[in-house]
């Protein structure tokens, strides 16, 4: 037991908790306090709400929505919690280099605690100086959709409360969307980290025939949103649907060389789609009992099918060819998958 107590003792006193380094660190920098010696000459400002590509991001204005300068320091309350927060992100930004966000915006999904503040501020606008207002009620996205006849359906994402459905919004974070219309913010259950696509599936005259490939795309990338669509019910599957390995012949060269890749597909689907898409469902559509069934996506090992395959045209393979993948993925003589 002596060991033991001798190495306790021995980190104790080497590596003593630093209490007091607590209330040092956090201690205020009274040399960047400036007290404005006119606290009435204190400029007023606004938090104006403006989108880009990237989403919405907030900008620092005056009543006349012009960008200015400001200091955290001549503010009190929740304008000076807020201002410190936008001030911090700015000095961080200033110290990187973001390609994608050059103008260096400060961008309220890559922020999102900030959206509490604006709203108990007071002073929180649109880009066109109106007054955003918060609707206390929460909504709810849905995805309507519409046939148009048996070749076309159309879908429009909407927001609804119980009050009033709401088709005029963007969303600035996953859980948050602005009412251009009502100039005001709603909150909605959260829907992803894709919120600022959600607009794109608002399609009008799509093929009948791609819904269920148009809907395993929407649940793939969203969630907590309703589906609206005649009398048809969502039922939400656990047992994955897996997916099939396939050998898909491109073409065939004037030398009679078959070229091939192997993939993986899934049923009543094109054969590029898992390809193309990172599918997590996969939606199936009965149309007797009017349901859409909604299907967690299992993918394949590609490089486990391809030894499958491998092993199979193995003792078909010419003498002298080299058994690696690199034979079933570039050029194999059509004669070995004919029978003569």
């Amino acid at each position: 037991m002596t060991p033991c107590f001798l190495n306790f003792t021995r980190i104790f006193l080497f590596h003593p908790i630093p209490i007091m380094n607590i209330f040092d660190h956090f201690k205020r920098d009274k040399s960047l306090i400036n007290l404005p010696s006119k606290r009435n000459h204190v400029q007023e400002i606004f938090f104006a709400l403006d989108f880009d590509l990237t989403g919405a991001f907030i900008e620092v204005v005056n009543d006349k929505i012009k960008q200015v300068e400001f200091d955290s320091g001549s503010y009190d309350g929740v304008i000076r919690n807020l201002t410190k927060n936008i001030q911090l992100i700015q000095e961080r930004n200033s110290f990187t280099i973001d390609w994608q966000n050059p103008e260096q915006h400060v961008y309220l999904h890559e922020h999102p605690y900030l959206i509490s503040l604006l709203i108990e501020s007071g002073k929180f606008i649109s880009i066109k100086g109106e007054k955003i207002s918060v609707i206390p009620n929460h909504a709810t996205a849905c995805l309507e959709l519409n046939k148009k006849d048996n070749e076309e359906f159309s879908a429009m994402v909407t927001i609804s409360d119980s009050e009033k459905s709401y088709k005029k919004f963007r969303f600035v974070a996953e859980n948050y969307a602005y009412l251009s219309g009502e100039s005001a913010l709603v909150e909605v259950k959260p829907i992803g980290s894709y919120f600022n696509e959600l607009m794109s599936f608002n399609v009008e005259g799509m093929a009948a025939k791609d819904l269920p490939k148009y809907l395993s795309l929407f649940y793939s990338f969203f969630e907590n949103i309703r589906l609206k669509y005649e009398n048809y019910q969502v039922v939400k599957k656990t047992e994955p649907l897996k997916a099939r390995p396939a050998m898909i012949f491109e073409k065939v060269d004037q030398d009679s060389n078959l070229y091939m890749r192997i993939s993986q597909i899934m049923p009543h689907a094109d054969i590029d789609f898992l390809d193309d898409y990172d599918l997590l469902c996969f939606v199936m559509i009965n149309e007797l009992e009017e349901s859409i069934n909604i299907h967690p996506v299992e993918q394949i090992l590609i490089e486990t099918a391809l030894v499958k395959i491998e092993n199979s045209l193995r003792p078909y393979l010419p003498k002298g060819k080299k058994k690696t993948k690199q034979v079933f993925l570039e050029k194999i003589p059509c004669s070995l998958f004919l029978k003569k």
